[in-house]
């Protein structure tokens, strides 16, 4: 099994980290790659796209400079362009000192003055979400193991016992893969632990494993709960 990650920090979970848009962008692709789901797609009109892209390089050319991380600890503007010709409506936290701020309005001021600035996304991860990063990625790889198994079902039922064992198998191959690299990751979720033989993934007892079955159902629910929010430009759901 994999080893335990380090602790998540408590700004990995915050509506305003790179990790929360990471998963944003991650159940977007999801919702785009999904014929039942129609994705708004004028509302992402700044995030290019993101079909095209893996995660790391789109954040590194184009996330990173239409999403600002720090909107809630620094001097911004409150709008995009002027309320009327020669001002600017601007948005000062009050956790900041005078000081603090007359030299952050000095340096935005500066850094704007009539320069052409990259379009930015008014999209944000709702405020005071808490994005446990361990579970929405369980839910994404939950997600994608059933996409996987209706892709080679020639249009029979899939079953969240299949879908289970599925899960099970991806996440044991992914830790042995991965077992060497400094930063380790992710665990099977302890829900999907029950009455799970080591000896052989595909022997589950349908009675035994009814938790294990109930969290792959909510896991594959919560996913499609995601993807229709973002397809509706709102993250998380």
């Amino acid at each position: 099994m994999a080893t335990q990650k380090k602790p998540q920090s408590k700004r990995q979970n915050r509506a305003n980290s790179k990790e929360a848009y990471r998963l944003w962008f991650e159940f977007l692709k999801r919702a785009i790659a999904n014929p039942n789901v129609k994705v708004n797609l004028s509302l992402y009109k700044a995030w290019g796209d993101v079909s095209n892209y893996r995660f790391d390089k789109w954040w590194s050319e184009i996330g990173s400079n239409v999403i600002d991380l720090d909107t809630l600890s620094n001097v911004s503007f409150a709008i995009d362009g002027t309320i009327e010709d020669g001002s600017y409506l601007v948005r000062i936290p009050k956790t900041l000192t005078s000081t603090e701020a007359a030299n952050q309005l000095r340096k935005l001021l500066l850094d704007n003055n009539h320069k052409q600035l990259v379009p930015q996304s008014k999209l944000r991860v709702r405020q005071g979400a808490e994005i446990r990063p361990p579970i929405y990625r369980a839910y994404l790889h939950t997600y994608d193991r059933q996409m996987e198994l209706i892709a080679k079902s020639e249009g029979k039922r899939v079953t969240a016992k299949e879908i289970l064992i599925a899960v099970r198998k991806f996440y044991i191959a992914r830790s042995i893969r991965y077992k060497n690299n400094l930063w380790k990751v992710d665990n099977l979720p302890s829900n999907l632990h029950t009455a799970m033989n080591l000896d052989n993934l595909e022997d589950v007892d349908v009675l035994a494993s009814a938790q294990a079955t109930a969290t792959i159902s909510r896991y594959i629910k919560e996913a499609n709960n995601i993807i229709e929010s973002v397809a509706k430009g709102k993250f998380p759901n």
